[in-house]
């Protein structure tokens, strides 16, 4: 079957794999548009008197059945995993009533923000607020839930704005103002991220004590490459948009001793390299976007650019190519590469 008789037959028969409570739950299927104008299809399922509901994508599901697994199965996975997110939303609970969302006083200490590629989200951004910041877009959201591995939030429309009667300029304080106390940003050597990541892999996969992985991943790690940052949020989730904050660029100013330059891991992360003398920022871009077309996957894909933050006049902008005429001769590609593989 085609994705549209996929569509109808999970929206008749998925009620047969649900508690009974689910039976003659309002049951659909709808687009969304995702990061980088990305069109993802959410199930929901809302049982009588519900005034929200997970939304479980099924791309992935169809996926499966394409590759010859039993549509029942399919069907009935959907079904587990659906229950399973009903679950952790009822564990965690809205921060708020919904209908607290149309009233700014009540919702402004919940505004969150995200950092995403302004061309490539053009339909996405069509109906939101957002702030430049060279070819990149902050965007809002109200935070409704939080859990280890997701965050709940609605974003902020001009719709929404218009209600409130602010301007996008109030929004963006606003949400600089909530970073430090919803999603304070974490800055750490890449070095010591990938030693969390490999230690407990080369322990289950080697039969390693934590000490003889220790040594084995530091032996992996070259020692003749520049020390990288890696910048994100306590969460890990959407971390990239702290390099906006005024507050974290002098905080890494300060780490790196002065000028840095910035690599767009992904949405969740930027990887900064102090500088050290003038690099061929045309080859790093080169580098960079290579990085990303093998690692990152399409909706969490950020930019091709590298970036630079100037300390002298506070200034975080494009690396400018026209301005650096030698080469780095250790660039951090093997490292960036290993820590977006671990990611990915």
């Amino acid at each position: 079957m085609d994705f549209k008789e996929f569509k109808e037959y999970i929206i008749k028969h998925i009620s047969e794999y649900l508690p009974e409570e689910y039976q003659g739950a309002d049951i659909t299927i709808f687009s969304q548009i995702k990061n980088n104008d990305t069109v993802l299809d959410g199930l929901q399922i809302m049982k009588d008197k519900e005034e929200m509901a997970p939304l479980l994508y099924i791309n992935g599901a169809y996926q499966a059945y394409r590759e010859g697994n039993e549509i029942d199965l399919v069907v009935s996975a959907l079904a587990d995993s659906y229950i399973k997110a009903v679950s952790k939303n009822e564990d965690f609970g809205l921060d708020m009533p919904l209908e607290d969302i149309r009233e700014y006083e009540k919702i402004k200490n919940k505004i969150t923000c995200r950092l995403v590629n302004q061309a490539a989200n053009k339909k996405r951004l069509q109906d939101k607020p957002f702030t430049l910041v060279e070819d990149l877009a902050v965007t809002y959201h109200i935070q409704l839930v939080a859990g280890e591995d997701s965050i709940g939030s609605i974003a902020i429309t001009k719709e929404m704005m218009d209600i409130y009667g602010i301007d996008v300029a109030t929004l963006h304080k606003q949400a600089m103002n909530n970073m430090e106390r919803f999603s304070p940003a974490v800055i750490r050597p890449v070095r010591e991220v990938l030693m969390n990541l490999m230690v407990p892999e080369f322990m289950a996969e080697y039969g390693m004590s934590e000490a003889e992985a220790h040594r084995s991943v530091e032996a992996a790690i070259p020692e003749n490459i520049p020390e990288l940052l890696c910048v994100t949020n306590d969460s890990g989730l959407n971390g990239a948009v702290c390099i906006v904050s005024p507050e974290v660029q002098q905080k890494l100013e300060e780490t790196a001793g002065g000028d840095y330059y910035v690599f767009p891991s992904s949405v969740h992360e930027i990887l900064v390299l102090p500088k050290a003398g003038e690099i061929n920022c045309a080859e790093l871009q080169a580098m960079v976007q290579r990085i990303n077309q093998e690692t990152v996957s399409e909706d969490e894909w950020l930019s091709d650019h590298i970036y630079e933050y100037n300390a002298e006049n506070r200034i975080f902008h494009i690396a400018d190519s026209s301005l650096q005429k030698e080469t780095l001769e250790k660039t951090p590609e093997k490292m960036v590469q290993k820590h977006n593989a671990k990611r990915h």
